[in-house]
């Protein structure tokens, strides 16, 4: 595909005019298990609460001031008021009404002004993150605090532009550059994570596949004649059925896309993992339960050739939609 270099993100806001974005406080702080980017947000409200608990209370008459850059709807002001903090707010437009309007880079705002600058997810959009970095270390008192967080793996997204990913050590080389002294780095999900978006895509465009191939599958009639053979023995159906199982890659790519957004970042990944699958093991033995009552019971009828194509272009129809709504579920 290729890109127009005059305008790099018309054909990522064409694709995405119809889709709904809500940036809520709410879908920050306690975002929903449906969202995309359940994870990622979930751990970095997390982290954002755990270090602002580390920032040492100032003693004086008047209070603390923080500053949220890239502000949006000021999702953290609660937890920074709670914090003893006056907060003010800046933004690169006045749509949610911030207190100042200027970039990261430019901020407008005197020297040693503020006590604690948080800005997240904002470092991956500004056109020169050193610069910013700098106007930060400007703005900060001689005791005054950051908070950041960047990106390492994300998807393309225009805020109005987006420029960069980081590295840990990238990342922590640029804040020791302009004059701050890094502290603590907390990662939300490293690798793992990453894996789980790659392979969401991965699992969409797998139901995708096999929906289509449902769908242009062609069948010849079957004659019940041909359906008379002798049972086989129990063990054997299981031990077969068992062997094809675990053999098959079609489950384990399923699963992998599934399973990881209703994981919470603070519990144990194995813990999780073994409760869902039990979960799953349970509800799919109900079904494959059902099936075979259901193929005892009617199979002839099923296997006549005009329901059974009936059926692989309702149930390919279903797995398309399935795989769609994993991308189009993505609320930006």
């Amino acid at each position: 595909m290729e890109i127009d270099l005059l305008d790099i993100s018309s054909s990522f806001r064409a694709a995405h005019a119809i889709r709904y974005s809500r940036h809520d406080v709410r879908d920050r702080l306690r975002p929903s298990i449906l969202q995309y980017d359940y994870l990622s947000l979930s751990a970095l409200a997390g982290d954002v609460e755990q270090l602002l608990a580390e920032v040492p209370r100032l003693v004086g008459s008047d209070p603390a001031i923080a500053l949220d850059i890239g502000c949006g709807k000021s999702p953290y002001r609660g937890l920074l008021a709670s914090r003893g903090f006056a907060v003010t707010t800046l933004d690169i437009d006045d749509t949610t009404s911030p207190d100042h309007v200027g970039r990261i880079e430019d901020t407008g705002l005197p020297d040693a002004s503020v006590d604690l600058v948080i800005c997240t997810q904002v470092l991956e959009h500004s056109a020169n993150p050193g610069l910013g970095l700098r106007e930060i270390h400007r703005i900060l008192r001689s005791k005054g605090h950051l908070i950041a967080s960047a990106p390492h793996i994300w998807f393309y997204h225009p805020h109005p532009s987006d420029n960069w990913r980081f590295t840990q050590e990238g990342l922590t080389r640029l804040v020791a550059a302009t004059g701050l002294e890094p502290r603590k780095m907390l990662s939300q999900g490293g690798s793992v994570m990453a894996l789980f978006q790659i392979i969401k895509w991965a699992g969409a465009a797998y139901l995708v596949f096999i929906g289509l191939k449902m769908l242009l599958a062609k069948r010849s009639t079957t004659n019940p004649a041909d359906l008379t053979s002798a049972p086989k023995p129990s063990m054997k159906l299981f031990s077969e059925g068992l062997v094809t199982q675990l053999s098959n890659p079609k489950a384990i790519v399923f699963f992998s896309a599934l399973l990881p957004q209703f994981l919470t970042p603070d519990g144990g990944v194995l813990e999780q993992f073994a409760i869902l699958g039990i979960v799953s093991l349970g509800i799919e033995l109900c079904v494959l339960l059902t099936y075979g009552w259901a193929a005892e019971r009617g199979g002839r009828f099923i296997l006549k050739g005009r329901f059974s194509v009936l059926t692989d272009r309702i149930g390919g129809g279903f797995l398309i939609g399935a795989g769609l709504g994993l991308v189009l579920s993505r609320r930006l």
